[in-house]
């Protein structure tokens, strides 16, 4: 093949291809349903979702010993109007019992910049050992997946957060005497 005929034959091929690209993806493009750009997880037990929920978790005070009564709070919000059902769990780890509130439960019609707050109370949630409280919210929409989780812990000061955050704080005081 020439040199010229194998100029033409990319040209043709090119041409095709944008034409091509013109025509239809637009018109498919148009057809997906707006959303957000949002950040997507892979590494659940749910394969990937987008982590659109915003959850905060708190406790009035940790209690002393396993047998004093904590009220754990989580605060569930998101960006835009969610009309679906939103199906939540908290999940105890060993020696938490709960005392007051449901482990699971449905949240309907959450609205933007409104939020939601779910609570239990229990024992054992206590300095007496390192023990979490994890709550996990999941719903579908167009198809997909929605879901955020937290954790809590009864020692604070043994959570990698926790950690990093004094490191944090650390080198901040280091840079400001180095700074003077």
């Amino acid at each position: 093949m020439s040199l010229k005929k194998l100029v033409l034959a990319s040209l043709f091929v090119v041409f095709t291809s944008a034409g091509y690209c013109y025509l239809f993806i637009p018109t498919a493009e148009a057809n997906k349903p707006i959303s957000f750009n949002v950040p997507t997880s892979e590494f659940t037990g749910y394969g990937p979702v987008d982590r659109v929920i915003n959850i905060k978790i708190k406790e009035d005070e940790v209690a002393k010993n396993d047998k004093d009564v904590v009220k754990i709070r989580t605060q569930i919000s998101m960006p835009f109007d969610f009309d679906e059902n939103l199906d939540y769990k908290w999940i105890l780890t060993e020696n938490i019992q709960i005392k007051e509130g449901q482990l699971n439960g449905q949240i309907k019609n959450l609205k933007a910049k409104h939020s939601i707050t779910v609570e239990i109370s229990v024992t054992g949630f206590s300095t007496v050992a390192n023990r979490q409280i994890i709550f996990q919210v999941s719903g579908f929409k167009n198809g997909r997946r929605v879901f955020a989780d937290g954790i809590i812990a009864s020692q604070k000061e043994s959570t990698f957060e926790d950690i990093v955050q004094n490191v944090e704080k650390i080198r901040a005081a280091k840079s400001q005497e180095e700074d003077n």
